[in-house]
């Protein structure tokens, strides 16, 4: 203990259960080298210099003084707390459990390098830093101050929250569970790369950006403060909410279930690229503008606000809603069950190019411009306002009504079934050209024009068609039924009991040569081709979906189902009783070669890939995911599930009862070559990779933790279980009954080769390693302790146990029967090289 006096310097090398206390004093310098139970307090004085090297349950407590340096290396339990003074620096490597609080301040420096649970808290004062590597359960609160600057590379479960500060920058790396929260404060910036189940809440301040690239559960809600700009890149489940703001701009590209909801606030931009169930609402503000490419299942609701600008291109299930505001432009490219409806505003412009079920409603407003290019089941009303004009090139079942209003112009151009009625209205001209079934109705009006031109000429039954060519020969108890569709093509050749049917859908081709028993049935789709060479009992449904692709050659008892998805291929050739059901999602290929009783199930997802080479019993369940490739060459009873995830590739080449399942993940990879009955089960988790070759009755078992990488070849009743913990390595090489358990922890190495029931159980630690190398009966457990290292290389019937510590090496080279038990310790070394000797 020290008070008063000027230029004090302590230092302490070694020792158990060290106090330094200074009271008073400027230019104060407190160095310790190992120990254990270190508490330093510092109350009064500037120029603080605190640097602990070593030692577990370090407490620093520093009060008032500026210019604080506070260092500490290695060393669990560490709790720092500083209040009052400005210019403080703190940083700590290594070491988990750490507790940083400041209070007051400005010009605060905050590192922390590797080690789980860190808590950091700030209070008050401008010009924060926090920089972070490494960790789980990191949880940063910031309460005022300017300048706030926060980054973290790699960890699990991070939690910021910032309240009130100007010109706060955070910026995230590689984690899981991210939840940031920033109250007020100008000037935000936000950036998020590849980590899951991510929540970002911004309440008031201007000029904020959100950044987020490659995330899995995505939350964004911003409050208040105009000039607004959020960017998201890949990512299912994606959710974001602005409320008020001006100069707001949200671009998406590729993820899943996206939700965009504005309220308030003009100069809206919103530009989503590649997704899957959108949805997109705003609420007042002029000068909006909404573009989306590709991905089906898009609602856009737009109320109030003049110059309003929505673009979507290639998509389906779309529903378009604007309700005041003049001077709106709504342009729809291909895709399937569009609807579009504006409420009042003049200057209207509707176009949509392709894609069938397209519903237009338009009430009140002058100048109004809609135009249709190849769609099916169309559908345009429009009450009052002059000026109207109205084209439909392509697309049976149309259906047109107006309710006063002069000068109307509407022409269609080929497409059978359609229904036109005007009520009321100056001007009216009506063109169809080379239709089926058309009804036209004109009540009251003046100057009406309607002009049709030839028709359609079709063999066996169809009811409103265009383009039509049907082909059969050689065949029995053949019926083709056609309803309402576009450019359809059906060539059959040979076999009996053939059933097609097709409502709906443009540009359709099936082919079937030499069949029994096969039925066809689609609905509403576009650029829908079918082809079928031989086999028997063939059923294929499809229902509504762009760009889908059926191929089948030889087969028995094959079904075949599709609903709603936009480029869609599926070839099976040879294999009895295959079933495939798609249901929603862009992009899927699915390839079946051979095999008996495949079963595989997609549901909503996007650019998923499956290929599957002759097996036995094969069951794949995939439900809703981003960039999903699964491969099976040969095997018997494997069944793979995965729901939700991003970047997952499978692979699996021959083998017995093989089940993997993955349940929301990013950036997973499993590969699997000749084995027997292995069970993987992944839950949570980005950057996984597991590879296994070889080897009955392997289990591995990994449920959160980033960065994570098992490799077993060769080996018999294997079990690997890892719950949590960044940067972990386990590589198995032969060895029959190996048992690995890791429970949290960072960085952690394991490997094992050729070995006989070896059991390694590790829970909670920093940077432990453990190596062996040919023995029996080994048995290896650590609890807690940063930097373990453990080393065995053949021995028999040796046992290592580990409980906390600094900083141990335990190396064993031959040596029946050895035992080894450490508990709490600092910088200890055991080596054993005698084969007799006992430890």
């Amino acid at each position: 203990m020290v008070e008063g006096g000027l230029y004090i310097t302590i230092r302490v090398e070694g020792g158990l259960c060290i106090t330094i206390r200074v009271e008073g004093g400027p230019c104060n310098t407190v160095m310790v080298e190992g120990g254990l139970y270190i508490t330093i307090r510092v109350e009064g004085g500037p120029c603080i210099t605190i640097r602990v090297e070593g030692g577990p349950c370090i407490t620093i407590r520093v009060k008032g003084g500026p210019c604080i340096t506070i260092r500490v290396e290695g060393g669990p339990c560490i709790e720092i707390r500083v209040e009052g003074g400005p210019c403080i620096t703190i940083r700590v490597e290594g070491g988990p459990c750490i507790t940083i609080r400041v209070e007051g301040g400005p010009c605060i420096t905050i590192r922390v390098e590797g080690g789980p649970c860190i808590t950091i808290r700030v209070e008050g004062g401008p010009c924060i830093t926090i920089t972070v590597e490494g960790g789980p359960c990191i949880t940063i609160r910031i309460e005022g101050g300017p300048c706030i600057t926060i980054r973290v590379e790699g960890g699990l479960c991070i939690t910021i929250r910032v309240e009130s500060g100007p010109y706060i920058t955070i910026r995230v790396e590689g984690g899981l569970y991210i939840t940031i929260r920033v109250e007020s404060g100008p000037y935000i910036t936000i950036r998020v790369e590849g980590c899951p189940c991510i929540t970002i809440r911004v309440e008031g301040g201007p000029y904020i950006t959100i950044r987020v690239e490659g995330g899995l559960y995505i939350t964004i809600r911003v409050e208040g403060g105009p000039c607004i700009t959020i960017r998201v890149e890949g990512g299912p489940c994606i959710t974001i909410r602005v409320e008020g703001g001006l100069y707001i701009t949200i671009r998406v590209e590729g993820g899943l279930y996206i939700t965009i909801r504005v309220e308030g606030g003009p100069c809206i931009t919103i530009r989503v690229e590649g997704g899957l169930y959108i949805t997109i609402r705003v609420k007042g503000g002029p000068c909006i503008t909404i573009r989306v490419e590709s991905g089906p299942c898009i609602t856009i609701r737009v109320e109030g606000g003049p110059y309003v600008t929505i673009r979507v291109e290639g998509g389906l299930y779309i529903t378009i809603r604007v309700e005041g505001g003049p001077c709106i432009t709504i342009r729809v490219e291909v895709g399937p069950c569009i609807t579009i409806r504006v409420e009042g505003g003049p200057c209207i412009t509707i176009r949509v190019e392709g894609g069938p079920c397209i519903t237009i409603r338009v009430e009140g407003g002058p100048c109004i411009t809609i135009r249709v290019e190849g769609g099916l089941c169309i559908t345009i009303r429009v009450e009052g306002g002059p000026y109207i004009t109205i084209r439909v090139e392509g697309g049976p079942c149309i259906t047109i009504r107006v309710e006063g209003g002069p000068c109307f112009t509407i022409r269609v151009e080929a497409g059978p079934c359609i229904t036109i009625r005007v009520e009321g209205g100056l001007y009216i001209t009506i063109r169809v050209e080379g239709c089926l079934y058309t009804t036209i109705r004109v009540e009251g009006g003046l100057y009406i024009t309607i002009r049709v031109e030839g028709g359609l000429y079709i063999t066996i039954r169809v009811e409103g068609g265009l383009y039509i060519t049907i082909r059969v020969e050689g065949g029995l108890y053949i019926t083709i039924r056609v309803e309402g569709s576009l450019y359809i093509t059906i060539r059959v050749e040979g076999g009996p009991c053939i059933t097609i049917r097709v409502e709906g859908g443009p540009c359709i081709t099936i082919r079937m040569e030499g069949g029994l028993c096969i039925t066809i049935r689609v609905e509403g789709g576009l650029y829908i081709t079918i082809r079928v060479e031989g086999g028997p009992c063939i059923t294929i449904r499809e229902e509504g979906g762009s760009c889908i692709t059926i191929r089948v050659e030889g087969g028995l008892c094959i079904t075949i189902r599709v609903e709603g998805g936009p480029c869609i291929t599926i070839r099976e050739e040879g294999g009895p009783c295959i079933t495939i059901r798609v249901e929603g999602g862009p992009c899927i290929t699915i390839r079946v070669e051979g095999g008996p009783y495949v079963t595989i199930r997609v549901e909503g997802g996007l650019y998923i890939t499956i290929r599957v080479e002759g097996g036995l019993y094969i069951t794949i369940r995939v439900e809703g995911g981003l960039y999903i490739t699964i491969r099976v060459e040969g095997g018997l009873y494997i069944t793979i599930r995965v729901e939700g995830g991003l970047y997952i590739t499978i692979r699996v080449e021959g083998g017995l009862y093989i089940t993997i399942r993955v349940e929301g993940g990013l950036y997973i990879t499993i590969r699997v070559e000749g084995s027997l009955y292995i069970t993987i089960r992944v839950e949570g988790g980005p950057c996984i990779t597991i590879r296994v070759e070889g080897g009955p009755i392997i289990t591995i078992r990994v449920e959160g933790g980033p960065c994570i990488t098992i490799r077993v070849e060769g080996g018999l009743y294997i079990t690997i279980r890892v719950e949590g913990g960044p940067c972990i390595t386990i590589r198995v090489e032969g060895g029959p009954c190996i048992t690995i358990r890791v429970e949290g922890g960072l960085c952690i190495t394991i490997r094992v080769e050729g070995d006989l029931y070896i059991t390694i159980r590790v829970e909670g630690g920093l940077y432990i390693t453990i190596r062996v190398e040919g023995g029996l009966y080994i048995t290896i457990r650590v609890e807690g302790g940063p930097c373990i290292t453990v080393r065995v290389r053949g021995g028999l019937y040796i046992t290592i146990t580990v409980e906390g510590g600094q900083c141990i090496t335990i190396r064993v080279e031959g040596g029946p029967i050895i035992t080894i038990r450490v508990e709490g310790g600092l910088y200890i070394t055991i080596r054993v090289e005698d084969i007799w000797e006992d430890v």
